[in-house]
């Protein structure tokens, strides 16, 4: 009986050690699909800041040339301060952009 009691522990345990290694596995597939889950939400708005900072510079560019052809107007004030805010919103968007790409890069690194 003892031999018998003593194979049932042996085989307890082993299937312990066996359960113990799946839920880690399956805790290391759900750390993975988190990260991969972020990285994509991360990349679908970098896509879409850096979209939005495209047009904002081609935009930009335009009142550029807008304000060059008409320097002789009487409205230079305005256009340069149209296109000092727009600038600025450019800029925020590109401090922005730079966040959520290092955002992207930590989770990409990170271990866990």
């Amino acid at each position: 009986q003892d031999s018998i009691l003593s194979k049932i522990m042996d085989r307890k345990k082993q299937i312990d050690k066996y359960k113990l290694e799946s839920m880690e596995a399956a805790e290391q597939f759900k750390i993975f699909f988190e990260k991969k889950a972020k990285a994509h939400e991360l990349l679908t708005a970098l896509d879409k800041e850096k979209a939005e900072i495209e047009k904002g510079l081609q935009e930009l560019i335009n009142k550029a040339h807008s304000f060059s052809l008409s320097l002789k107007s009487d409205d230079v004030k305005s256009y340069v301060k149209e296109l000092q805010a727009r600038f600025s919103e450019i800029e925020r968007k590109r401090g922005s952009f730079a966040a959520k790409l290092s955002e992207l890069t930590n989770t990409i690194i990170r271990k866990q």
